[in-house]
């Protein structure tokens, strides 16, 4: 362990940290085996330093720098990150760890792909980076970002030239030869000589769903077509939320759209000359229309957006220079070469250039980070700012300062601006805008006040002219104006009666301090100087609440809720028969027959009882139960209260439970379905809270996208239930219940089954890939085949327990396969061969039982329906000799109290399955 490692595991456990980031050096010609904290001692390669930063305790607060003596790296093992659909990379950085080039020359320092299939870099953090290098020669095969691929975290590459990276081999939309990004920011960098391969792969120089390109260059990339058709395009293509700024796309070359391609409403390109580029020449029959330069397509309608249509959709190109048409009026069209050597590739331009002072500096600058452009000089000095990667230097510029940038009407409205100048040749005349929709003033006085009468906050700039040159400033503070106002909001529309409601206030316009008296409509008040108050409401009523506040300089200000607080009892009560049921529900006479109707109505911390009968005007859509409430069937068994469901194409699920703290018990959810794509779970779908003591039944699942006839779980506790008759129609694992997540305790799993239909996919009964299931018995369930069409697939399953899914102390047993004849018109038995009982990773079954031939793994065993139950012949599960007292204990959960039949647990010798077999009463001995 070297000093510095053993350092930063000591900082860790003490109150200081280090306030300057780690620093490692690495060489082509150094050593892994050195310590690399010094130039004299370098490591040999950039994933050696990576590794070491990352084992730092305290990195995520400290960060590090990773700096690249000069030469090229070529030794990188490509790794995989932990991120779908990633190919292999060379150097991963999720951490806030910044690789730079020593010498801040990217020429000098080289990172690059000597053979194989792998990208560069992946940039996975805010404060990941890669500075003063040169990415040579990444291919990521049929995955995006060829060179480096910046992910949702974000990160950056600043001031590096990316060359001859490559990306998408195979057909889809998206690309990124050089740069893939989801977010982050790429900041002065040449992007060159990179390419996507196949047809309809976009960005060749760089792919942009999110994240900021920032006064970067794309020159020579190209997407390469496809046989007779191609639909590769542009060399940058910018959907999501991307934004490319001050930059400049040249002598690029495309199938079907050249230069620039926008695909999204919220995508933007700012500033940005784009001219030069090539359709390619190859010949094609496709019909396609081929467009030079700057290109939109959203999607709404058009194959294409003429600038018209797409100027409907809102600024997509500001201020951009292109040969295309231009799609705004800030816009311009270019005619011939801006440039000062577009054939040598000089891409400055002159003072008389259509580029120079035509671009939007107020936009660039909210969106841009970089003070200089690409070539290092200053970005904005003054002078309106240039389209394209390079700001020409002029001598004549301006800037302003204000006597204070906050403002509290009315006593305090007058602010002092102060204009300054360098290189005039003459008198010099300011043109000022306050920013409030007052006239702009012109005067040649250098210092003026303006009084605003309105709260707000406001940009100010001013323009100055010698009378041959012009110069313009934003002044990078706005000038904020205060009134008195605030808003108020409550944790929730309605609280049960007794409880606490969270007030607080927000959006204050002035930092004086301020008192707050509130009115809670119930006779209640509190004066307070806090941002939040608390309230318990003792009466059910609906009551509304107002806040007055007052600050330190006397200024008022009134807020008043537009709806009431509602205040609802605890105990609420539904009854299926009672026509006459309405709000508060409060009592049997009142109560409602509609419980997705009384849920809508009840608080968080609400009981609602529900009498015994059919809730059959529940039938329509499903329940949901997305409030902290408890659901409880008032009948002697869950039988006695039925929540139905439409079982048919056009039907729905019976309830959805999705919040934390809910609990429903104690009743029957029949006959729901679950039709395609919508999610799973015909009886259920469970993301949060308890089901506990019900029965699930007569479920269907049916059509590609659906799963789980009975339950979906993809959070919360199904405990003590029964799950049966549910069916699913097509294909897809999970058929009866289908778990993601969350934990499935205690429950009977019974005569259920798959149709014949459509089952031509390797299937199972149960399929969990995340959360718990233990303590659960299944038996007696089915997998039909259609005879007739051959149907049948030995890769059909019981159980199958895959991911991060965990099953502990399951009794699997009598799974069989039941064919289909239509020439028969009948069911028929297919005893030959019966399916697998288990499936998936053996490591994730944990003391379980299967009357398979052979045990899952060493902590599980097998039996029989005569071993494993005491008479199964005769429907009693309770465990035999091959269950009782061989489960163990589940990892993270204590066991229940009860099994199924609400009989004890015994903790210190459970049985498998969701029965418990009793100890027989009578004498103990026991010896000392």
């Amino acid at each position: 362990m070297s000093h510095k490692l053993l350092a930063s595991l000591v900082a860790a456990l003490s109150l200081g940290a280090f306030a300057e980031p780690y620093v490692l050096y690495v060489s082509p010609s150094g050593d892994d085996a050195a310590s690399g904290e010094t130039s004299s001692a370098p490591l040999k390669t950039i994933n050696m330093a990576v590794a070491t930063l990352e084992h730092y305790a305290d990195i995520d607060e400290v960060g590090g720098k990773v700096y690249l003596l000069n030469g090229s790296y070529l030794d990188e093992t490509p790794q995989f990150p932990l991120v779908d659909n990633l190919s292999n990379t060379a150097v991963v950085v999720t951490h806030p760890i910044s690789i730079e080039g020593y010498s801040k020359d990217a020429s000098r320092v080289t990172v690059k792909r000597p053979s194989g299939t792998f990208r560069l870099f992946y940039l996975n953090h805010a404060n990941a980076a890669v500075r003063h290098l040169t990415i040579a020669a990444g291919n990521s095969g049929k995955n995006p970002g060829g060179g480096v691929y910046i992910g949702g975290n974000g990160g950056s590459v600043e001031d590096c030239v990316i060359t001859g990276c490559a990306a998408g081999n195979v057909s889809g939309k998206e690309g990124g030869g050089g740069v893939y990004m989801e977010s982050g920011r790429v900041m002065r960098t040449t992007v060159t000589g990179c390419s996507v391969g196949n047809m309809r792969r976009y960005g060749a120089g760089i792919y942009a769903t999110g994240g900021v390109v920032d006064n970067c260059l794309v020159t020579g990339c190209k997407t390469s077509h496809h046989g007779t058709s191609c639909n590769g395009n542009a060399a940058v293509c910018l959907l999501g939320s991307a934004k490319m700024v001050n930059s400049t796309v040249v002598k690029n070359t495309s199938c079907l759209v050249t230069g620039v391609w926008i695909g999204s409403k919220n995508a933007q390109a700012v500033n940005c000359a784009v001219y030069g580029n090539y359709l390619c020449t190859s010949t094609h029959s496709d019909g396609a229309t081929r467009y030079n330069g700057c290109f939109v397509n959203l999607n709404v309608g058009n194959t294409t957006l003429s600038p018209v249509h797409a100027t409907e959709q809102g600024d997509l190109f500001v201020a951009c220079a292109s040969e295309s048409e231009p799609y705004t009026e800030s816009c311009i069209q270019l005619s011939e070469s801006p440039f000062t050597d577009f054939d040598g590739s000089d891409y400055t331009h002159g003072l008389y250039s259509p580029l120079a002072n035509k671009g939007n500096s107020a936009l660039a600058r909210s969106l841009s980070s970089s003070e200089t452009d690409l070539f290092g000089n200053d970005r904005y000095s003054g002078t309106f700012v240039d389209i394209g990667v390079y700001e020409l230097q002029q001598g004549f510029s301006v800037n302003a300062t204000v006597d204070k940038s906050v403002l509290v009407l009315p006593d305090d409205a007058v602010a002092a601006f102060t204009a300054e100048y360098a290189g005039a040749s003459g008198d010099v005349t300011y043109t000022w805008n306050f920013g409030d929709g007052t006239a702009a003033l012109s005067t040649a006085e250098s210092t003026v006040s303006h009084t605003y009468t309105a709260g707000g906050v406001y940009e100010v700039s001013v323009s100055a002219s010698d009378g041959v040159h012009s110069s313009y400033y934003i002044l990078p503070n706005k000038i904020a104006v205060y009134t008195m106002s605030f808003t108020c909001a409550a944790d929730s529309d309605r609280v049960v009666a007794g409880g606490t409601m969270a007030f607080s206030v927000s959006d204050v316009s002035t930092d004086e301090p301020i008192t707050y008296t509130w009115n809670f409509g119930d006779g209640g008040t509190v004066v307070t100087s806090d941002a939040q108050a608390q309230h318990v409401y003792a009466e059910v009523g609906a009551y509304f609440v107002s806040c007055h506040g007052i600050s330190s300089t006397g200024r008022e200000y009134d807020y008043t809720f537009a709806e009431p607080i509602t205040v609802v009892q605890r105990d609420l009560y539904a009854d299926p028969s009672n026509a006459n049921g309405k709000a508060p529900y409060a009592t049997w006479a009142t109560a409602g027959n509609k419980l997705s109707t009384i849920i809508a109505y009840a608080a968080d911390g609400c009981v609602i009882h529900l009498k015994a009968g059919t809730y059959a005007n529940d039938k329509s859509a499903d329940v949901k139960v997305n409030k902290r409430v408890t659901i409880i069937g008032e009948g002697d068994t869950p039988a006695d209260v039925v929540i139905p469901g439409n079982a048919n194409d056009s039907g729905n699920r019976n309830m959805t439970v999705s919040a934390e703290g809910a609990l429903v018990c104690n009743l029957t959810l029949y006959g729901g379905f679950a039709g395609q794509n919508s999610g799973g779970g015909a009886n259920l779908y469970l993301s949060a809270g308890t089901v506990s003591n019900c029965v699930l039944s007569s479920g269907r699942a049916h059509n590609g996208g659906s799963e789980a006839g009975g339950a979906k779980v993809v959070g919360g506790l199904l405990t003590h239930c029964v799950i049966t008759n549910s069916w699913n129609r097509n294909r897809g694992d999970g058929l009866v219940l289908t778990q993601t997540g969350g934990r499935v305790s205690n429950t009977l799993i019974t005569r259920n089954w798959k149709s014949f239909d459509e089952s031509r996919n390797p299937i199972s009964l149960v399929y969990v890939s995340g959360g718990v299931i233990d303590n659960c018995t299944i038996a007696k369930c089915w997998i039909m085949y259609n005879t007739n069409e051959g149907k049948y697939k030995t890769t059909d399953k019981a159980v199958q327990v895959t991911g991060t899914g965990k099953a502990y102390n399951l009794a699997i047993a009598d799974i069989n396969y039941v064919g289909y004849s239509s020439e028969a018109g009948a069911v028929v038995d297919y005893p030959s061969l019966t399916p697998q009982r288990w499936a998936g990773t053996a490591d994730n079954f944990v003391k379980c039982v299967t009357d398979d031939a052979a045990p899952v793994n060493a902590t599980c065993s097998v039996g029989t329906t005569a071993t494993m139950f005491q008479d199964y012949a005769n429907g009693d599960l309770t465990p035999g000799p091959a269950l009782k007292n061989k489960g163990g204990a589940v990892e993270g959960y204590a066991f229940p109290s009860v099994d199924l039949a609400g009989l004890p647990r015994l903790n210190h010798a459970v049985d498998v399955g969701c029965y418990e077999k009793q100890p027989v009463r009578g004498m103990n001995v026991i010896f000392r």
